[in-house]
């Protein structure tokens, strides 16, 4: 009996954008002993592995058992772990906000981060960007203004363009998000990774001193958990306090 599965590596994508802007080589070298050892494990039990992408396999059997699925899983983790993949994907119900997050996880809401999609500028100038506060605060405009600004003005010396400040800032509408960004019909979170979108990324200083840090995955039904820290270093994120407490 010919049977087919899929081993998928969940949370692998954005577990990648932890290891920082410079991580390429690191990943192929990770992506071709992950690919390696699986098809070690899955040939000793007289099967057949098809690299899909990244973080999917196909393996071709005749008639593996759930017992040697579970062997073989097992031994995955255990390489994964010397590997040193320490990222930790956490599954929950269905949420669709921070802080519905945080009351369902029964942590604090300061250790959610809440990510959003900004537009700066308007009609076809437009720029957008991808910030991060925690759940427990409001996003403070005229500081994001300001640090925006500032950052645009560096960046604009730097390539020896010039200067223009923005004056406009929203959150970026729903529709636009979902065909401009996320660009998934169905919807979905927006990951705290402005490096899958080609957006800068910014982030509020006040996460990156909480050591156990929850962000988006990108659904509604799992997040990751890693160090505040990370999140500056994954992409050298733009770092300033641009959230203010929220009134009562």
């Amino acid at each position: 009996m010919i049977q087919l599965s899929i081993l998928k590596i969940n949370g692998y994508g954005p577990w990648t954008l932890t290891l920082g802007s410079d991580r390429e080589h690191a990943l192929q070298m990770l992506q071709a002993s992950l690919y390696k050892e699986i098809q070690k494990l899955f040939s000793e039990k007289n099967c057949l592995v098809f690299l899909n992408r990244a973080d999917e396999f196909f393996v071709v059997s005749n008639g593996l058992t759930l017992d040697d699925h579970i062997e073989i899983q097992k031994n995955l983790e255990k390489f994964l772990k010397d590997a040193k993949v320490t990222y930790e994907l956490v599954k929950h119900r269905t949420v669709y906000t921070a802080l519905d997050k945080a009351n369902t996880l029964k942590i604090k809401p300061k250790e959610v981060a809440k990510t959003v999609v900004l537009k700066l500028g308007a009609g076809k100038v437009a720029q957008y960007v991808v910030a991060s506060i925690p759940a427990d605060k409001n996003f403070d405009k005229e500081k994001f203004r300001k640090l925006y600004n500032d950052w645009l003005k560096k960046t604009a010396k730097a390539e020896k363009k010039v200067f223009k400040a923005v004056k406009e800032i929203d959150f970026a509408a729903e529709a636009v998000i979902k065909k401009n960004i996320i660009k998934i019909k169905k919807g979905g979170t927006v990951v705290p990774f402005g490096i899958l979108y080609k957006l800068p990324m910014f982030i509020d200083k006040s996460l990156l001193k909480v050591k156990k840090l929850v962000v988006n995955a990108g659904g509604f039904e799992e997040s990751i958990r890693i160090a505040g820290s990370q999140l500056e270093k994954a992409e050298k994120a733009i770092k300033g306090s641009f959230s203010k407490v929220k009134n009562k």
